[in-house]
């Protein structure tokens, strides 16, 4: 069968050292810390321009729910291939 996983070479130790693994990881612990860093300079200056904490508060929840929806439905179909679960989120 093409594309199963017995078709694929063992990985090996030189493996680590192929000219792409080194930047992909440096660009994906950019892109890990960035975010975090995103949403505090977000919620900082949501607040600097109203001083309220009422919108900063709203600000974190706009920022929380997408994430906690989309793991609400991964949840609730365990059983589901991801593109079915696709159409589930757009049905909703």
């Amino acid at each position: 069968m093409l594309g199963s996983r017995e078709d694929l070479p063992a990985p090996t130790g030189s493996d680590l050292g192929r000219s792409r693994f080194a930047p992909f990881c440096t660009a994906r612990l950019a892109a890990e810390t960035g975010a975090p860093m995103q949403l505090v300079g977000v919620g900082w200056l949501i607040y600097s321009l109203s001083g309220s904490v009422l919108d900063l508060g709203l600000i974190g929840l706009t920022l929380f729910l997408p994430a906690f929806g989309s793991d609400i439905v991964r949840l609730a179909t365990p059983g589901l291939p991801f593109n079915c679960r696709s159409k589930v989120i757009s049905a909703m």
